[in-house]
């Protein structure tokens, strides 16, 4: 039984080699901000990419009903990204990363 893998923020490159991997044995479904970039890097690989426009979960979920596609796991590969030391980070910029990456 294939199982199908909903991945947001598609186009980097860590992203990427995990698409690349998971085609192998799982269907795809792809989010991702720029299509035309991603469809270059994946010429060959049969894959469903949802355009940015679909930005909202609800929209997103419609969508795949309408399509009749069941998704069994879900990898997000979208957030905001920052290094500091623990002791250096105050709790507003804890917040933004933790809001951002998480909600």
């Amino acid at each position: 039984m294939k199982y199908t893998t909903l991945i947001s923020g598609s186009n980097s490159e860590l992203a990427f080699d995990t698409i690349q991997q998971l085609s192998k044995k799982n269907k795809l479904v792809l989010i991702t901000s720029n299509k035309q970039k991603l469809l270059k890097k994946i010429k060959s690989l049969k894959i469903l990419i949802i355009e940015q426009s679909y930005d909202k979960i609800e929209n997103i979920n419609a969508y795949l009903e309408k399509k009749k596609i069941k998704i069994n796991s879900i990898i997000h590969f979208n957030g905001v990204h920052g290094f500091d030391n623990i002791q250096n980070i105050s709790k507003d910029k804890f917040d933004f990363f933790f809001n951002a990456n998480c909600f």
